[in-house]
C-alpha cells in the first residue's frame, strides 16, 4: 500500500475517533431535531470509520463515504436554516488525500 493511501486511511480513522467524542457530547436528545442531528452525525462518524477500512482495501467507495460524511451533516444544517459551516479541517484533509490517491483505488 502506498504512503498516500496509508495517510488517507489514518486520517479517516483519526477523524472518526475525534468525531465520536463530538457526537457523544451533543446535548441531551430532548426533541426530534436534536435526535435527527444525533442520528445524522452518528451516520457520518460510522461512514468515516468505514472509509478508513475501505481505503485499506483500495476501493473507490471510500471516496464516496468520506464525501457523504461531509455532505450529509452540512445539508441537514442548511435544511434546518443554519449557515453552511466549513466543517472539520481534518475531514477536509481526509477528502483531499483520498481524492489525491483516486487512481490507486479500484
Amino acid at each position: 500500500m502506498s504512503f498516500g493511501l496509508q495517510v488517507a486511511s489514518i486520517l479517516c480513522w483519526l477523524v472518526g475517533a475525534v468525531s465520536v467524542i463530538g457526537v457523544l457530547s451533543l446535548p441531551a436528545l430532548t426533541d426530534v431535531l436534536s435526535g435527527s442531528a444525533f442520528a445524522v452525525n452518528l451516520l457520518a462518524v460510522l461512514s468515516v470509520l468505514t472509509a478508513g477500512f475501505v481505503v485499506r482495501l483500495r476501493r473507490r467507495l471510500a471516496g464516496y463515504l468520506v464525501a457523504g460524511a461531509w455532505l450529509v451533516p452540512n445539508a441537514l444544517t442548511v435544511v434546518l436554516g443554519g449557515s453552511l459551516p466549513l466543517g472539520s479541517l481534518f475531514l477536509v484533509f481526509a477528502i483531499i488525500t483520498v481524492a489525491a490517491n483516486w487512481r490507486e483505488l479500484r
